[in-house]
């Protein structure tokens, strides 16, 4: 997943990216760009899944104003995800989106993880960069 970083809390996106990190491997889902919905006066959207690629999420209150909670971001993030799979407000959306906040709930108490090396990351050993 990629940051878009036009004015947003580095840190909290960077956050939200982590956390969902074990739920996008256990799905195979891949988000190409996890970006910020800019703030609109009385508007009910706050976030959009974009041809199962592109998330965008509401953060702040308004242009001016603070960021919406944490748990906020967090609660609408696993809501788009849910999108990756089903496009409508079904059952099956609500199902699964019930399973991603239980596996959330695991992931925040340190029951469920990424495999290291399944997660893109890695760790260079020795000193120098191979040639």
């Amino acid at each position: 997943m990629s940051i878009h970083h036009r004015s947003l809390d580095r840190k909290r996106k960077r956050f939200l990216e982590t956390q969902v990190k074990p739920l996008m491997f256990k799905h195979k889902w891949k988000v190409k760009l996890l970006t910020e919905l800019q703030p609109k006066k009385n508007s009910n959207v706050l976030g959009l899944n974009v041809n199962r690629s592109v998330i965008k999420i509401r953060l702040r209150v308004s242009k001016d104003g603070g960021f919406y909670p944490y748990t906020h971001h967090l609660g609408t993030m696993l809501h788009e995800l849910a999108h990756m799979k089903y496009g409508n407000h079904s059952a099956e959306f609500y199902d699964l989106l019930k399973e991603l906040r239980e596996d959330m709930g695991k992931i925040l108490n340190g029951r469920m993880t990424v495999p290291f090396f399944e997660a893109g990351c890695g760790i260079r050993l020795g000193g120098k960069r191979p040639r």
